[in-house]
């Protein structure tokens, strides 16, 4: 500020520059405050990612009933027995004939008998372990217990359904392989009793540390709401039900708030959405979709990479470019992205030469804008 100008502001020479001084040490305090935000922040983004990283595995999702037409079935666990088991005599009781029960779940003799065994003589230890399995076991699992009357039966159905009694019991002495079972079930049920109880701490550990996990998501989105890092792992979290009810409106919301913002790993998840229908509100789109997978394939992000190049190779959502699929794989490959690189490794003679300069041209039907290219619709 001059002289004159000071004069006419009716400051005497000097006071303006000691405001000056005010006002820039103002605004470097503004700024190192705002910066000590965005850190805190982040910490708490740390913090929770840590918290998931770390939580245990969810106990609860298991491997189900074997498929009895596999060409080489695995051998089974006593537990596994023990749990086709349960559903044999489930599926007798509510009418089906023992033998065809038996061969529609791949049993074997022994299987039966084990089956009649724990029937007759361990049906509370049985129905304990199977109230433990259906407490823990997801909803619509493989592997939690339905009601006999919620289990429907084609098969050919008994006037008066029965289980089979085991082998010795009708001449009141059992066999010496009927009470090697009874023994071994014994031991088993105890075993599995434990094994639930461990499983159930294990869930409610998992439980805790992804409710930690979600809290810190949310402190730091309160810090820092232009994050689309933490705005994606709100997102993450009530689509997953991690920590938090689940939410699929509010889920698909902040996923295209992140994905607006142009993270990555949003633009995925919403070209997920599209394409795969993982919303029920979001009907099914392939333009839409390869626009946001050609939105996070530019980024390096392998998902989108490969479905991205998989629509142009099938003209699914846009016109139907081997060369453009090339072009994008071949970029990505020189941005060091790893799926990139294995491809053009693997199929270099479908793909032709490595990444070069001209590969940097922007296709004509591509949008020039903040956002990276757009596929070009298919009619």
């Amino acid at each position: 500020m001059t002289n004159e100008e000071e004069n006419r502001s009716g400051l005497v020479p000097g006071q303006s520059t000691a405001l000056a001084r005010v006002g820039a040490n103002s605004l470097a305090a503004r700024a190192r405050a705002d910066l000590q935000v965005n850190e805190d922040a982040q910490q708490w983004l740390r913090r929770g990612l840590e918290l998931q990283r770390t939580a245990p595995a969810d106990p609860r999702w298991g491997n189900g009933l074997p498929n009895p037409y596999a060409k080489r079935p695995v051998p089974k666990s006593l537990q596994l027995q023990i749990e086709i088991a349960a559903e044999y005599i489930r599926r007798v009781l509510a009418g089906s004939h023992p033998d065809v029960a038996a061969e529609s779940l791949g049993m074997t003799s022994e299987d039966q008998e084990l089956a009649h065994v724990a029937h007759f003589f361990m049906q509370n230890a049985l129905a304990e372990a199977l109230t433990d399995s259906s407490a823990l076991a997801p909803e619509n699992s493989a592997n939690s217990v339905q009601p006999i009357a919620a289990h429907p039966t084609s098969e050919p159905s008994t006037a008066s359904p029965t289980i089979p009694s085991p082998a010795g019991m009708d001449d009141g002495v059992l066999s010496n392989a009927t009470m090697e079972i009874v023994g071994k079930l014994i031991l088993e049920f105890e075993r599995i009793k434990q094994e639930k109880q461990r499983r159930g701490e294990q869930l409610q550990q998992r439980t805790e540390m992804l409710k930690e996990a979600f809290r810190c998501f949310e402190k730091g989105h309160q810090l820092d709401r232009a994050s689309p890092e933490l705005l994606y792992c709100l997102a993450d979290s009530y689509y997953r039900g991690d920590g938090v009810q689940e939410n699929e409106e509010r889920a698909l919301a902040l996923y295209q708030r992140a994905a607006d913002m142009g993270y990555a790993e949003a633009q995925t998840a919403i070209g997920d959405a599209h394409s795969q229908c993982k919303f029920s509100c979001v009907p099914l789109d392939e333009v839409q979709a390869a626009k946001w997978y050609a939105l996070a394939a530019e980024q390096g992000e392998e998902e989108a990479l490969s479905m991205i190049l998989a629509m142009y190779q099938r003209g699914e959502g846009v016109e139907q470019n081997h060369a453009e699929a090339a072009r994008i794989l071949r970029k990505a490959a020189a941005k060091g992205v790893e799926y990139a690189l294995d491809e053009l490794r693997q199929s270099a003679e479908f793909y032709g030469s490595p990444y070069d300069d001209s590969d940097s041209e922007e296709p004509s039907n591509l949008e020039s804008s903040k956002q990276p290219e757009q596929p070009t619709p298919k009619n």
